[in-house]
């Protein structure tokens, strides 16, 4: 196999080319894919044919750009996708739909955990870094699958199992869904689950798309909220040198926790108004998921 890119640079545009690829062709091309795996899947998918068919080398300016990627742009897309959160919104939906939120969430936990525990004599070594992920992916989306499994440091193909078997699984509960569409006249009905919605997006004014997402970003707003994520996930990497370490809670772990807070934090401000965060957030979620991939 022939080694073409061993710098730092070349190697970059490359991964940048990579991870704009299928995002770009799923908003432009009615291909059927797309309906089966999600373009950052494809993405993963391609990018590590491409390290495996031998298109960069390991070379210490490759493994160091490889590095500084994941430590800053991760960190900074999770304080992008939490700063446009509405927690009023949240919480203003009422106990009864937060508390079927906490048990879908402890279904999630309480199922991965006995899977593994079943099936771990018949999985290879890694396999718990898998569901963890999983779990991540399920509960927050692909963005925390992605950072649960930095947080965990897990291996290139424990991320590439994870990324598949959300993929599929997701594909399998569509399909479910769909089948159940003549079913929810009848659960609604029962349930008053319209109803009930209704009147709580009326008494508490919740909305459920903001609008200020539709506006275009432009470029002093692009680089703004590029610079602020960044600076975000640097003091937070700073704060978490000195936190306790563990096994589990590690410096890494500790940067995705503190950026958490913070992006938790700022979405009170008027920063959540703003518009073009969740579009940047998933262009850096893009790049992570390509410099991963270019590990294996």
């Amino acid at each position: 196999v022939v080694e073409m890119i061993d710098t730092a640079w070349a190697y970059i545009a490359a991964i940048a080319l990579c991870a704009g690829l299928f995002p770009f062709l799923e908003k432009r091309l009615p291909w059927r894919i797309f309906n089966v795996l999600p373009s950052i899947v494809l993405t993963y998918l391609f990018v590590t044919a491409l390290s495996v068919l031998g298109f960069w080398t390991s070379s210490p300016d490759i493994v160091a750009s490889q590095k500084l990627i994941l430590a800053w742009f991760l960190p900074a897309l999770m304080f992008l996708l939490l700063v446009s959160c509405d927690l009023k919104a949240i919480l203003a939906l009422g106990p009864r739909i937060l508390a079927g939120f906490t048990c879908a969430l402890l279904t999630i936990i309480i199922a991965i955990i006995a899977v593994y525990w079943i099936m771990q004599s018949f999985l290879p070594e890694d396999a718990w870094q898998t569901f963890a992920s999983v779990g991540g992916g399920w509960i927050g989306g692909t963005a925390n699958l992605v950072a649960v499994s930095q947080a965990l440091q897990s291996s290139p193909n424990a991320l590439s199992n994870a990324l598949l078997i959300d993929a599929l699984c997701y594909s399998m509960w569509v399909l479910v869904l769909f089948a159940s569409v003549s079913l929810q006249s009848k659960f609604n009905q029962a349930s008053k689950a319209v109803a009930m919605a209704d009147q709580i997006a009326a008494r508490h004014n919740v909305k459920q798309i903001d609008q200020s997402e539709q506006k275009p970003i432009d470029i002093g707003l692009a680089l703004l909220w590029l610079g602020t994520a960044l600076t975000v996930g640097f003091v937070s990497h700073n704060m978490a040198d000195y936190m306790p370490k563990s096994e589990v809670l590690t410096t890494s772990s500790w940067t995705l926790l503190l950026v958490t807070v913070f992006g938790l934090i700022a979405s009170y401000t008027p920063l959540r108004k703003l518009s073009g965060s969740m579009t940047l957030a998933s262009a850096l979620l893009a790049l992570v998921v390509a410099t991963i991939a270019s590990k294996a």
